[in-house]
């Protein structure tokens, strides 16, 4: 019979009225938006806009995500300088609309904190955008077309080095309702305040220089009068006031720094980072789909040092559209979340997606566990860790290497199919691995990385889906750098894990039940180096148990004593147990290695008493992560990425249940001949299994025999560390793990 548990493993926004209501115009205040685009092409350029026909008043642009903030800098008809502000969602990737306020009542430049009050809506801003660098901007004023300011060496468009302050909006999370825009261009900065006079007008001022270093700026503050107002004829203005005041500004990082204000007093900024909750309810059922979808996204701005390297990383959490390859319609909306390394060359800086299996599993597992920025402390193996699990920035993170794109599948975490397809339209080998090469062919397209060195890390059933999209990829004219497989189960036929009783043989097992003996000190004798001794299981696998277990399931001949011997001292297991079951598959060696517990069978090293809590949902290495997992990916969603969802962030759906695991005219599928077809169309395609020894649901030699049957004239690499089937859990092979991939990454071509 079929034992699926075995594999786990086991619309438009109906109240964007409402939401861009409460929301409103209110970044200057910290309101977090709700934010709807449909992306095309590059994102409109943040920072300072202007019409050089009328210099002296500006714009200031910032989008974030599918989110827009709006600014300008004028004068009122008393020839005071003013400033409006706009923000909300992006109305489609090249446009933005929304109503214009200005503010009064706050804080002064030297001042004590006091609220700001918007006033009534001044009318309408939209703008237009033709490229990310120019647009038409109308409004009360008229229309006029409008583009990026350029004021330092290189211009807006040059690279800017790293560890150069952010360009956007700044503020201090204590002070709302004033804020600051900062810019440098080739080491020149230009910094507005948007605050108030004495009397509650909104007021500006403006200081701009060269930086005293990369991250000290030295000013003076500066006044203009008497320039455009809001709906009048352009007049240029004039320097009221050379030296309002001397204004510093210390940066600690790209996102974070201090401002010292004339009076001497000293306030921290930060950069802004917009948020929102996303009110739409999303389903993992089979029958679920999205009317419409909104591409909703919440952008972050974060630091890590991995490797004695300060990183300083921008995180995009929210949902992309996958369009159909033939016809460009939506078919669902993938959650993902994307960590960038900032000011970095598309061109040259890797980007990978990863992606867990089940079939029905998020990507919490690699999300939280593995190389992302940050990670939680499970303490694997053991079960005395306190719970909820810490989360910790990630010393092992691959972000000093590649850009990552967590990404779940449709049907779980947050991702659903868009009608008239539903989720169930999505829970098959062939349709699963379609659809994600439609969101991924998108994220590159939308993000500008199609120059990019790309890479899959898939796992567990992850890895036949890399398998069949890795051949799909290359068909549609993506070439992939390296795919990374991690606790392989590439041909479901030859797993003796998946039908029970087994018609195929257990031999890929038995390296496994030596690793996983030896931990629990029941091999005879015990060997000194785990590495040694399975190169001599793999051995005694392929010249003695596995032909033995090929004539006994062919003939029914009995093995003789003296094998059974050997078995005994390899494994642990008794030799009578051998002998009633000779071909002995995990579920048996799982429930009976140690009588009266139970092993686990991701990490077998992890145990518990028959009986336990540990142990009632039938492997206890899955069941004591599980709970911390749900916790923490959701408070980290909200606290830490700023986004949050009316829906709660499934971990596991049932997708296993009626999950399509045909293939290729097969039942059940092998994808080798679907990486080997990835490999013809591309042969300096690169590929890296990474395994536990310890892991009997998708054992490590197991893997080995499949991906033999290559041949030799491919780029496959195979490693192998103490741990289960994430083996990035257990913190003394994450680090090996993390130099190993590495290493695979610059020989496949990233720089």
């Amino acid at each position: 019979m079929w034992k699926p548990d075995r594999l786990y493993y086991r619309a438009m926004l109906k109240n964007i009225l409402k939401l861009v209501r409460t929301c409103g115009a209110s970044v200057i205040a910290g309101c977090a938006c709700a934010v709807l685009s449909m992306p095309a092409h590059a994102s409109p350029a943040s920072g300072y806009w202007w019409n050089p026909a009328e210099g002296g008043n500006g714009f200031v642009i910032e989008v974030e995500g599918s989110a827009m903030f709006f600014a300008g800098f004028l004068y009122d008809t008393s020839g005071r300088a003013t400033w409006v502000a706009s923000t909300g969602p992006l109305t489609s990737a090249t446009q933005y609309s929304g109503a214009l306020y200005a503010y009064s009542g706050g804080q002064t430049l030297t001042g004590a904190y006091t609220t700001a009050s918007q006033s009534p809506s001044l009318g309408n801003v939209t703008v237009n955008f033709s490229s990310d660098t120019q647009a038409s901007l109308s409004w009360p004023g008229g229309t006029l077309p409008i583009q990026r300011y350029d004021f330092g060496p290189g211009g807006s468009g040059a690279t800017q080095p790293a560890g150069t302050p952010q360009a956007g909006y700044w503020w201090n999370p204590a002070e709302g309702g004033r804020g600051f825009t900062i810019e440098v261009q080739g080491g020149t900065m230009y910094l507005a305040g948007y605050m108030y006079d004495a009397s509650g007008n909104p007021l500006w001022y403006l200081a701009n220089g060269t930086m005293t270093s990369s991250s000290l700026f030295l000013g003076q503050w500066t006044q203009y009068a008497n320039g455009l107002t809001l709906s009048g004829n352009y007049q240029a203005p004039i320097l009221v006031n050379a030296n309002v005041g001397a204004v510093t500004l210390q940066f600690s990082d790209p996102a974070n720094g201090t401002l010292t204000l004339p009076n001497g007093r000293q306030i921290p900024l930060t950069r802004y980072n917009f948020g929102f909750t996303d009110p739409v309810a999303y389903s993992t059922s089979a029958s679920a789909s999205l009317q419409q979808a909104a591409e909703l996204t919440a952008v972050t701005h974060h630091k890590i040092t991995v490797g004695g390297t300060v990183l300083n990383y921008t995180a995009t959490a929210g949902h992309m559209n996958a369009l159909a390859l033939s016809g460009a319609a939506p078919e669902a909306s993938f959650f993902y979340v994307a960590y960038t390394l900032d000011n970095q060359n598309p061109a040259t800086r890797p980007v990978t997606f990863f992606y867990n299996g089940g079939p029905g599993s998020s990507t919490v597992w690699l999300h939280l566990g593995s190389f992302g920025p940050r990670r939680l402390v499970t303490g694997d193996p053991a079960t005395t860790e306190p719970v909820p699990f810490p989360l910790v920035d990630n010393a092992e993170s691959l972000l000093d290497t590649s850009d990552l794109v967590f990404v779940d599948a449709v049907g779980t975490g947050l991702s659903e199919a868009i009608s008239p397809y539903n989720n169930q339209s999505f829970w098959g080998v062939d349709a699963d691995a379609a659809v994600f090469r439609d969101f991924i062919m998108r994220y590159l397209t939308v993000n500008g990385r199609n120059a990019s060195p790309k890479f899959l890390f898939g796992e567990s059933y992850g890895t036949p889906r890399s398998a069949v999209l890795s051949n799909l990829l290359e068909s549609a004219g993506v070439e992939l750098n390296g795919v990374v497989l991690q606790s392989s189960i590439l041909n479901y036929n030859s797993n003796c894990g998946v039908l029970f009783p087994s018609s195929v043989s257990c031999e890929g097992y038995l390296p496994s039940y030596g690793a996983v003996g030896a931990w629990y000190q029941l091999d005879n004798p015990n060997p000194a180096s785990l590495p040694t001794y399975e190169a001599t299981l793999r051995t005694f696998a392929s010249a003695q148990y596995g032909p033995a277990v090929s004539s006994f399931l062919a003939n029914g001949t009995q093995p003789s004593n003296a094998l059974l011997t050997q078995l005994a001292n390899y494994t642990g297991m008794r030799a009578s147990q051998w002998q009633q079951v000779f071909n002995m598959d995990p579920g048996y060696y799982q429930y009976d290695l140690i009588p009266g517990v139970l092993i686990g069978g991701y990490d077998a090293r992890v145990n518990a008493p028959m009986g336990s809590f540990l142990a009632s949902e039938g492997d206890p290495s899955s069941t004591y992560l599980t709970a911390s997992f749900t916790t923490q990916i959701t408070t980290y969603l909200s606290s830490e990425l700023k986004y949050s969802s009316s829906t709660g962030y499934v971990l596991e759906s049932n997708a296993i249940n009626s999950w399509d695991f045909s293939h290729d005219g097969q039942q059940l599928p092998d994808t080798i001949p679907d990486l080997a077809a990835a490999f013809a169309q591309n042969p300096a395609l690169q590929v890296l299994s990474v395994n536990g020894y310890h892991d009997i649901v998708t054992p490590f030699f197991q893997t080995q025999l499949d991906l033999t049957r290559l041949g030799t004239g491919v780029n496959v690499q195979t490693r192998f560390y103490t741990g289960g089937h994430m083996t990035y859990l257990d913190d003394g092979s994450r680090p090996l793990e993390k130099a190993d991939l590495v290493q695979f990454y610059q020989a496949a071509g990233a720089p």
